[in-house]
C-alpha cells in the first residue's frame, strides 16, 4: 500500500542527485544493459532484438521484470518481482544487485507501462545512455525517448540508438 508511493519518491530523489558517465556513441559501446517489462507484450520479438545487438559485438545483460503470478507459474529464470525490493528501496535478490553494480554504456528500458519498479531500478543503473519508448516521457531518466510504430518498436529502438555519435 505505502511501497509503490515511497519507492516513487525514492526514483524521484535519484534523478535529481543523478551523474552521468562520460558519453559514448553506440559503434564504441561495449557493455548493453536491457530491462524488460514481462508484463507487456514486447515478449515476442524479445530474443530475436538480443540476438541483433550481440551481432552489433555488444555484451548484452538481461533484467526481466515481471508479477508474482510469473514467478508463480514457473517462470522464474531470472524474473524479478516486487518482492526482490524491499519497502525502503533495499534490494534483496542478488541478481539484481549484480545487475545495477553494472556500469553500462547503454541501458535499454522496454516499458510501456511505466512500472514503478522499472523506473527505480533503472534510476539506480550507472549507463551513460538511458534509452526507452516514448510514453515512458513522464520521466526525466531516458536520454533518449523513441516512439516506434506499432510493429517495429525493436527496430526502431536499434536504428535510433545507433544513430547515437559522440567524439
Amino acid at each position: 500500500m505505502f511501497k509503490k508511493p515511497f519507492i516513487e519518491f525514492l526514483t524521484k530523489r535519484r534523478l535529481k542527485r543523478r551523474s552521468k558517465p562520460a558519453p559514448c556513441s553506440f559503434e564504441k559501446a561495449r557493455r548493453v544493459g536491457i530491462i524488460i517489462n514481462l508484463r507487456d507484450s514486447l515478449r515476442k520479438e524479445f530474443e530475436q532484438f538480443i540476438l541483433s545487438i550481440q551481432g552489433e559485438g555488444k555484451v548484452t545483460d538481461v533484467l526481466k521484470i515481471g508479477s508474482s503470478t510469473d514467478s508463480e507459474k514457473g517462470n522464474t529464470n531470472g524474473v524479478i518481482t516486487k518482492s526482490d525490493v524491499s519497502f525502503t528501496g533495499g534490494i534483496k535478490s542478488e541478481k539484481l544487485k549484480a545487475f545495477i553494480d553494472k556500469e553500462f554504456d547503454f541501458l535499454l528500458i522496454l516499458d510501456h507501462q511505466l512500472d514503478y519498479l522499472i523506473q527505480y531500478i533503472a534510476s539506480l543503473c550507472k549507463a551513460s545512455h538511458k534509452v526507452g519508448f516514448n510514453d515512458f516521457s513522464k520521466s526525466k531518466q531516458l536520454d533518449l525517448q523513441i516512439k516506434p510504430e506499432k510493429d517495429r518498436e525493436f527496430d526502431d529502438l536499434l536504428k535510433y540508438t545507433k544513430m547515437i555519435k559522440h567524439d
